[in-house]
């Protein structure tokens, strides 16, 4: 059982990991609070691709004469200002059915400071330096390949991931935590808490071992039946449970797999599911437990152990 505990650590910690992982790693977490800049400033000082969104009140505007296209369809367009030599970039909805205008006056602006793709980038200048009789080379010596994007972009979506990263991560360090604790100390799991007392839980875990050892009755992936203990070995039903301390064993009906095996034959899938026996055990400490069993042999067994003087 120790060694089960040992197994849970292992995914839970990998769980732990990659959700967090995956949490730094997406953007769009101050859709609510965006950063505020200065349009006179250098955007690419202030670019953080964990926090994209940003306002900036702009003066006038004037389009670069180049659009952006998704897919041959036009979804926004590039425009520009200029302050102290340098040119700062802003990719504008497009409204629909509509040409951009030469000069858009100014506002307050929302949107993502993203960094524009080194292709994208390129064709930008060429455009721009041939609408201004500029060379390239001199465009790029002014400007940097940062904008302001105003397009469409569903927040939502990062909220929820990154909601769901969060949840990932809270269950995987509590599992983590979880198993460790039951492992330091055996005695507070829920697998032993049949067992009384932390000096009868050791005798019982002693006995079990000794039986597991040389008196298993049955023996399957993830349980065990011993003259004297029902052991289950897994990590989700984890389980030592005293044959002495059962009053009652009932079995309960298995609806999902008989239902799952005549879809199955009826769409004739080669897919073989295994039947299984759920059974609830009450004891004499008061609580019950339901654990499944791949075998009516098993349950039979389980039953004659109950019996048994």
């Amino acid at each position: 059982m120790r060694r089960t505990f040992c197994v849970r650590l292992i995914p839970s910690a990998l769980l732990f990991m990659f959700s967090t992982g995956l949490g730094f790693w997406f953007p769009g977490g101050n859709y609510f609070f965006p950063r505020p800049l200065n349009c006179k400033s250098h955007y690419e000082n202030f670019y953080n691709r964990d926090l994209p969104y940003v306002t900036v009140t702009v003066p006038e505007l004037s389009y670069t004469g180049c659009r952006y296209t998704v897919n041959g369809l036009t979804e926004g367009y590039y425009y520009y200002t200029l302050h102290d030599g340098f040119c700062q970039f802003y990719l504008l909805d497009a409204p629909y059915g509509k040409e951009p205008l030469p000069l858009r006056p100014g506002g307050t602006l929302k949107g993502r400071l993203v960094r524009l793709n080194p292709k994208e980038y390129r064709m930008l200048l060429s455009f721009m330096a041939e609408d201004l009789n500029w060379t390239v080379s001199s465009m790029e010596r002014m400007a940097a390949p940062y904008a302001v994007s105003t397009l469409p972009y569903p927040f939502y979506l990062d909220l929820i991931f990154r909601l769901a990263a969060g949840l990932g991560a809270a269950i995987g360090l509590s599992d983590f935590l979880g198993s460790l604790f039951y492992l330091l100390l055996p005695e507070y799991s829920p697998a032993f808490r049949f067992l009384g007392s932390p000096e009868n839980l050791r005798l019982h875990l002693a006995k079990a071992e000794l039986e597991m050892r040389h008196t298993v009755l049955s023996q399957t992936r993830a349980l065990c039946l011993t003259p004297g203990y029902v052991i289950s070995l897994d990590p989700d039903r984890l389980l030592l449970l005293p044959v002495s301390s059962i009053i009652k064993v009932r079995r309960l009906p298995g609806l999902l797999t008989p239902v799952l095996a005549k879809l199955l034959c009826a769409a004739r899938l080669p897919v073989h599911i295994k039947e299984t026996f759920r059974v609830r055990i009450f004891t004499a400490e008061g609580p019950s437990c339901v654990l499944v069993f791949y075998s009516e042999e098993d349950v039979q067994l389980l039953q004659e152990l109950h019996h048994a003087p």
